[in-house]
């Protein structure tokens, strides 16, 4: 774990993110190779448990943005101190401890782009605590639970905020002192203490949640097949030209199960999911590998750049070229 306070610099910091398992990382700032960006304590750290533990008490030192790939995941944000402004998808959040602490909570359904506005003299003092959608659904042997753990991710991007109690604050500054430690006791502690804090946030989260997202009745009893994931063994056709038939074929199911299991975990066909995923993509590839709108189609598996545009704009409410202008390196 490193938790020491530096100075970084744009790539320094860039390889950060890139070394906390961000896809894609990208820093845009104002600044020279050279100058810092950041100056403070910044670490990342993946438990044992596979949580992971964010903290940041770190002075920004220049305007900039920072955009990465995320999956599925809940982060509980703890902001103890200063301002942080960041985007989840096309929306963009902003959040202050100026007057108390505050607790807001990221709940992301699928693959999004996060992006994070750094602000020259801003200064930023918070612990993130992070886990991913399977993390949560392991832990819920209950059906109930695993309904429920379900309906937090069956919207887009969902945001809470909530406010701290005495309790929960002791927690999180013991946290904040006890992770800078290497040896086994602390560890441990840190450990713990982070159960303390999802055990309570977790429950939390889902009955504020339960309240405002449709429940997604029970499928009847799964067979041994429907209980696969096919999302990864599609990902593998993506480039491929096949029929329904022909995927159902290539998975070894049939095409009734296939549309079953992708109804029932994303409330569309089979050939809307690879759409979208061709969309998906088609936007990584305009953000980060820099292509030009017709290799951006092309990936997508569209022969009129006209087509692809149309469904770019359906999927993301903006044209290709909206979207590499508003996600540009600041000038």
């Amino acid at each position: 774990m490193d938790n020491q306070s530096v100075e970084l610099t744009k790539p320094q910091l860039a390889r950060k993110l890139h070394d906390a398992g961000y896809r894609n990382a990208q820093l845009y700032a104002k600044a020279e190779v050279e100058q810092a960006v950041l100056s403070g304590e910044i670490c990342f750290d993946y438990l044992a448990s596979g949580v992971m533990l964010h903290c940041t008490d770190a002075n920004e030192s220049v305007d900039g943005v920072s955009r990465a790939e995320v999956d599925s995941h809940i982060s509980f944000n703890f902001l103890l101190e200063g301002r942080v402004d960041y985007g989840l998808g096309e929306r963009r959040y902003t959040f202050s401890a100026e007057q108390h602490p505050i607790l807001f909570v990221n709940v992301v359904s699928g693959p999004q782009l996060f992006t994070r506005y750094l602000k020259s003299g801003q200064r930023v003092k918070k612990l993130n605590i992070t886990i991913d959608k399977q993390w949560l659904l392991n832990r819920c042997s209950a059906e109930q639970d695993r309904l429920q753990g379900n309906q937090l991710f069956s919207n887009q991007p969902s945001v809470y905020q909530w406010q701290l109690t005495e309790q929960t604050l002791d927690v999180v500054n013991r946290l904040f002192i006890s992770h800078h430690a290497d040896d086994l006791a602390h560890k441990l502690d840190s450990e713990h203490l982070v159960y303390q804090l999802l055990s309570t946030h977790c429950s939390q989260l889902i009955n504020l949640a339960s309240a405002q997202v449709t429940a997604i009745a029970p499928s009847p009893a799964r067979s041994a097949q429907q209980s696969r994931h096919y999302e990864s063994e599609i990902e593998s056709l993506l480039d491929e030209r096949l029929s329904l038939q022909q995927i159902a074929k290539q998975l070894g199911t049939s095409v009734s199960t296939l549309q079953r299991y992708f109804k029932s975990h994303h409330q569309l066909t089979v050939i809307e999911y690879i759409r979208n995923q061709r969309l998906e993509k088609a936007r990584r590839a305009l953000l980060f590998e820099h292509s030009s709108i017709g290799e951006a189609a092309y990936l997508a598996g569209y022969n009129h750049v006209g087509n692809f545009v149309t469904a770019f704009r359906k999927y993301f409410n903006m044209t290709p070229a909206q979207l590499t202008k508003r996600y540009s390196e600041p000038k």
